[in-house]
């Protein structure tokens, strides 16, 4: 094991030889270079952001603010997080500007750097995509399917799906300068690997998260606040949709699918108090006895669907499936019977 002058271990040497590689580091260079550079930084994330989204973003922040102390931050969340995250909120000792919902958002023009943080698809950002135009965009993503390359004025792009969560690459990133660890930062990166863990039930974690788990909680990450006060937060909204569209539930060859119609998203979400639960609820039925992966296919306008997906194994082909986020117009009817009329086998994905 490497270790340091001062006693630290050196988990860059340890754990992240994937990472020791041109692409990494300069793309790591030139992410510096500009929280030194810029007075403002903006950051995205996907709708509906779990908690990966919210702790990546949160702890990007926490490590600008410690390079560039007069830096004004600010965190844009296309739609509200299911859970509350306010013990992270308070704990920061710096103003971030959270603005929640696309309403919010619209209207606003930043010529200033622009974080997208654990994206996946670009199309999850579609309809604020006029705001994306303007100013330089950094790409930071664990999702090897970020096709961020799309974007002409995408000027840092990266993405290693070798890292658990987006999460991990902030601690990865914050291991190679001079800035030390604080409780904010550790508790924003415990919550991101926390959450894309399954918390810490996955059975497909490397060995050095059980490490890194302990290494930030010794820097002063609160998983107690972590467990109690956001995974043991969830909005009460959630609960008051399970009965109706868990009686949609439908099984074919180790397979479980719930396809929820335009009519009855918009019954739980036109109030703009939450996002539609569609992870928390492919989760949730994927844990049933002899499944092997769950889908909930969501019309989130009227032919046009977004699917989410979690597989109980690692080996898992979709071929005979639609992409896992599908953005095409077809009926909930065909999508369906897609479903029903297809053979399961396996694949392990934690698309959000």
């Amino acid at each position: 094991m490497e270790i340091l002058n001062d006693g630290i271990v050196d988990y860059v040497a340890l754990f992240y030889d994937f990472a020791n590689n041109s692409e990494a580091i300069l793309a790591h260079q030139e992410i510096i270079k500009r929280i030194q550079q810029t007075d403002q930084l903006v950051f995205f994330t996907h709708p509906n952001p779990d908690e990966d989204a919210i702790g990546s973003s949160i702890a990007l922040a926490c490590l600008a603010y410690e390079i560039n102390p007069q830096i004004r931050l600010q965190l844009n969340l296309p739609s509200p997080a299911n859970f509350e995250y306010d013990f992270l909120k308070k704990s920061l000792n710096f103003p971030l500007i959270i603005k929640e919902g696309e309403e919010k958002i619209r209207g606003e023009a930043f010529s200033c750097p622009i974080v997208l943080l654990d994206i996946g698809s670009i199309t999850r950002l579609q309809p604020l995509s006029d705001i994306l135009e303007v100013g330089p965009i950094i790409n930071i993503d664990h999702h090897p399917q970020s096709p961020n390359k799309q974007l002409d004025n995408l000027e840092v792009n990266f993405v290693d799906p070798n890292f658990q969560s987006t999460s991990e690459m902030i601690f990865w990133l914050t291991l190679k300068t001079d800035v030390c660890f604080n409780p904010p930062m550790a508790s924003a990166i415990l919550l991101g690997i926390f959450g894309d863990t399954e918390y810490y039930q996955s059975p497909y974690l490397p060995p050095r998260i059980d490490i890194l788990k302990h290494f930030l909680k010794k820097q002063g990450a609160d998983e107690e606040s972590i467990i109690k006060d956001t995974i043991r937060a969830q909005k009460k909204e959630i609960f008051q949709i399970l009965p109706e569209v868990l009686k949609l539930t439908r099984f074919k060859d180790g397979v479980a699918y719930i396809v929820i119609p335009y009519e009855l998203y918009r019954k739980y979400t036109q109030n703009g108090s939450i996002s539609f639960p569609k992870a928390y609820l492919a989760r949730l039925i994927r844990n049933i006895k002899d499944l092997d992966y769950a889908f909930v296919i969501v019309e989130t306008e009227p032919g046009k669907l977004d699917c989410s997906l979690r597989a109980r194994t690692n080996n898992c082909n979709l071929k005979k499936y639609e992409s896992p986020r599908v953005h095409k117009r077809k009926s909930i009817a065909e999508s369906e019977s897609k479903l029903a009329g297809s053979s399961g086998s396996e694949r392990h994905s934690e698309f959000p």
